[in-house]
């Protein structure tokens, strides 16, 4: 996913990291009114089933004193204004605007990488490669079958 203003400007989000967006961080405003850490974005790439949107979503938090306004595609064109501390979630389309002196809006777009969504396939799959080469070296079948339930380590000194 990624931040692009209609200035310009596009921020790269990555998958479930937290990214702090304001005043210097790739975005320059006339507006001192604009916090330098103004909003908190989480890529969230693959949602819930029962969650009524579809596609990944950007969770935020405002950060800054000064309110964020959201406009939400799904909410029949409705700008929201959201103040410190406030949560929400925006889509791909979605946008957000940080200043009211100088508006620049920052659009929600998709960008195309199938890594994002398979986080969980990635951890299988290693976990799985791990599993055949433990089995192929030692003979030992799976994460399970190491024995580390059988090490007592009590008695070990972590000062020494």
């Amino acid at each position: 996913m990624e931040i692009e203003g209609s200035d310009g400007s596009k921020t790269q989000l990555k998958p479930y990291s937290t990214t702090v967006f304001g005043r210097g961080n790739e975005f320059h405003p006339n507006d001192l009114a604009v916090s330098r850490r103004h909003i908190s974005l989480q890529f969230n790439p693959c949602t819930n089933s029962s969650d009524t949107q579809t596609g990944p979503r950007v969770s935020f938090e405002v950060l800054g004193k000064n309110p964020v306004w959201v406009y939400s595609k799904n909410e029949d064109g409705k700008i929201g204004t959201f103040k410190r501390f406030q949560r929400g979630q925006v889509g791909i389309g979605d946008m957000f605007c940080l200043s009211a002196k100088d508006p620049v809006w920052f659009t929600v777009k998709e960008v195309v990488d199938e890594r994002e969504c398979k986080g969980g396939e990635i951890e299988r799959r290693v976990n799985d490669e791990l599993s055949q080469s433990l089995e192929s070296s030692y003979g030992v079948k799976g994460n399970g079958d190491i024995g580390l339930d059988a090490v007592d380590v009590s008695s070990i000194d972590p000062v020494r």
